[in-house]
């Protein structure tokens, strides 16, 4: 190598004609500078904030977000996008042709609130006027930036090429059971969410998307920061309902003549939180949690016939997925026998006394979201040039679920995590408190603007 160094004084010579080739290329090859990037999301700020505040004022939950629907797709088509309404019950699409050929980008962002009854002391700038609805997950946030790359990129038309497709999606906070098997009576398909949109109503099949982007808010960092989670980003996310029943008793003259399921539950329940760290390899994240035990059906002096534990699997790897339930039911099964040898799964035609275990429910919100390695990567070296490496730093996982997993199924995709805690910080995701910085917002503005725009003219 440092045999070649004498050839370097020709480089001077090459480096100024590549510059002038670049200066000679139309506008919407070379694509807009970082600093004209930087001016739109400034000219828009005021905008963004004020869509933030109104989101966060008139929250609704999963498939029932019709004002919200409203007002993005009114602000979509004021700048001149194909709008598409009503898109998996209540999402909205938006069109940005530029007219010259090139790839499909998708931007993401969510409409959905939660359940949540907002304090007057939140925390926040406004506060929700529907009671018992709160956007405690920070899609107010993601909204106002999905809108506001929608008018950056606006502006910058001129100097992009192929199409950006904004998707605003319903339910990714999920809806009830009774509202999925209405969904489905109504439809034919349960699906929910980004679900839906991807596997029912084929999206981005229908728009030949390339590559999809998005962001979720995070509570940790202070505002100003954006963080860049692992190839497996985001976690798989299962809920159980496990039932053990068995024989009652009186629970103080003769406790030894029942099957005392909440004994048998409890130690379950151990052995079920145990599973990560004794039966499976630590070193990859995951977590079984139950949450729930419901003894319900016993008192003070009688020993209840059946226990009810709920609860959640967290996961990234798909065959921990897999492993993980299979190891749940051997529990439950040494669990019951360790009582009675008899004891095992419950069967059709069983005695109402027999002590038995079943999983009356097991649902699948999702996969985990897998980023695909190359574009995560190229995203990194991207945004470090436009925001300063101080600000995009690298993060661990997090065992959180997001139903953006499904876009990742089959199109590339990147996740970003948008720092949104405020001096002194800020409650967390999904707690009355949650109160993000909107400094945040021309953060993930110019994030989402910026990876689209290069995404659009990379050579």
């Amino acid at each position: 190598m440092l045999g070649a160094m004498p050839k370097a004084t020709a480089c001077p010579t090459i480096l100024i004609a590549a510059l002038a080739l670049v200066g000679s290329l139309p506008a919407a090859e070379r694509g807009p500078t970082d600093e004209e990037i930087r001016a739109a999301v400034q000219h828009h700020l005021a905008a963004c904030v004020e869509d933030r505040r109104w989101f966060h004022q008139h929250p609704e939950l999963g498939n029932q977000e019709q004002a919200t629907a409203a007002r993005v797709a009114a602000a979509l088509e004021a700048l001149g996008l194909q709008v598409e309404r009503g898109v998996g019950v209540t999402g909205v699409l938006g069109l940005l042709d530029t007219g010259r050929p090139g790839p499909t980008v998708a931007i993401r962002a969510d409409l959905d609130g939660l359940p949540v009854l907002e304090p007057p002391d939140s925390g926040n700038p406004v506060i929700s006027e529907n009671a018992g609805v709160m956007h405690a997950c920070g899609h107010d946030i993601h909204m106002a930036c999905g809108l506001g790359a929608a008018r950056v990129l606006s502006d910058l038309k001129a100097k992009l090429r192929g199409k950006v497709l904004f998707v605003f999606q319903p339910a990714e906070e999920g809806v009830s059971p009774d509202e999925e098997k209405a969904l489905a009576l109504a439809t034919g398909s349960d699906r929910v969410g980004a679900d839906r949109l991807v596997n029912d109503e084929k999206v981005l099949e229908r728009h030949g998307v390339d590559a999809i982007f998005g962001l979720h808010g995070f509570p940790d960092l202070r505002a100003g920061i954006v963080g860049l989670m692992p190839e497996y980003a985001l976690a798989s996310a299962d809920s159980f309902e496990i039932v053990i029943q068995g024989r009652s008793a009186h629970a103080g003259q003769s406790p030894w003549l029942g099957s005392d399921v909440l004994h048998i539950a409890a130690g379950a329940v151990l052995d079920l939180h145990a599973l990560p760290a004794r039966q499976t390899d630590p070193r990859h994240p995951k977590v079984v949690s139950v949450s729930m035990l419901d003894c319900s059906d016993g008192r003070t002096n009688i020993l209840c016939r059946s226990a009810k534990l709920s609860g959640t699997v967290r996961t990234l790897r798909p065959e921990d997925k897999r492993d993980l339930r299979i190891k749940i039911e051997n529990v439950l099964d040494a669990a019951v026998k360790a009582r009675d040898p008899q004891a095992g799964r419950c069967q059709a035609g069983d005695p109402p006394d027999r002590l038995c275990w079943s999983i009356e429910s097991y649902d699948d919100y999702g996969p985990a979201v897998h980023q695909n390695v190359e574009l995560l990567s190229w995203s990194g070296a991207v945004l470090r040039g436009a925001l300063g490496a101080d600000r995009v730093i690298d993060i661990p996982p997090s065992l959180g679920a997001e139903d953006f997993a499904y876009y990742c199924e089959k199109v590339p995709c990147a996740f970003f995590s948008l720092a949104t805690a405020p001096e002194g910080g800020s409650g967390g995701l999904h707690t009355p408190r949650y109160a993000p910085s909107e400094e945040a917002i021309p953060v993930g503005v110019q994030t989402l603007a910026t990876v689209a725009a290069r995404y659009l003219n990379r050579p």
